[in-house]
């Protein structure tokens, strides 16, 4: 594991210790969420470099602690990107699981935005060539909630994952999360 993956990986694992100083409000708990939207897989190897954009999903769960805390894990997918590489058509499909932390920061009683930072793994199957490639990466992440009822809200949120080796990747997803 790097630097930048072992930093990530202390602030996420020990989020939850500094969460329970807070008080708990009415939405915290168990949640699921779940977002569909646009995706960018890239790839440098020397002087080319591999750009495609696809379609991704991301599924999770998490526990919020309080008002401002939350803490859990995700299924993502960048889905497949094509791309001319090394003179090669060439498609990459990536998916993989973050396990990361939220900061959350009430807008008002029914808008929030937060950031999160996590620690991901992933899987990127290419074709032609190698076929899953396990790597890590960190990732980073802004988001907007607009609460629609006591339990469902409507959420917007942008992703980045920084591979290790020249390798990075987008999610612009709109979905929802449901408290239970």
């Amino acid at each position: 594991m790097g630097g930048k993956q072992s930093v990530a990986f202390v602030i996420v694992v020990f989020l939850p210790l500094f969460a329970t100083a807070t008080h708990a409000d009415e939405k915290s708990g168990w949640a699921m969420s779940a977002g569909i939207g646009a995706s960018l897989i890239k790839d440098r190897d020397g002087n080319e470099t591999f750009e495609g954009h696809g379609f991704g999903y991301t599924w999770g769960v998490e526990y919020r602690f309080s008002k401002q805390w939350a803490f859990g894990i995700d299924l993502f997918s960048l889905g497949s990107a094509s791309d001319t590489f090394n003179s090669v058509d060439t498609t990459i499909d990536v998916g993989g699981m973050d396990l990361r932390g939220r900061i959350i920061f009430p807008m008002s009683e029914n808008v929030e935005i937060y950031g999160r930072l996590g620690f991901a793994g992933y899987f990127a199957d290419v074709d032609p060539g190698t076929n899953n490639l396990g790597e890590d990466a960190v990732s980073l992440g802004l988001g907007l909630d607009i609460d629609r009822s006591e339990h469902f809200t409507i959420r917007i949120e942008g992703r980045y994952f920084d591979g290790r080796r020249d390798e990075s990747g987008a999610l612009l997803t709109a979905g929802f999360n449901y408290r239970f």
